[in-house]
């Protein structure tokens, strides 16, 4: 059976198949990380704030163990 090769297959660049839609993605990219370190700073002062307690709960739980 002879052998079958393929030729290969050249790909355009994806900025070539769509110039006019060139560089939005990486508008989103930028936009969707902004987003996620507002909330991750919206989130921050009560996750202190919850470590905070914990530790009071803890130096509590050690004071009344040594009384």
């Amino acid at each position: 059976m002879p052998e079958v090769t393929a030729a290969p297959v050249s790909h355009p660049p994806i900025a070539a198949l769509r110039p006019q839609e060139a560089g939005y993605t990486l508008v989103a990219l930028i936009a969707l990380m902004t987003l996620l370190a507002l909330f991750a700073m919206a989130a921050a002062p009560s996750i202190v704030q919850q470590a905070q307690r914990e530790r009071e709960k803890e130096a509590i739980f050690r004071g009344e163990e040594v009384a």
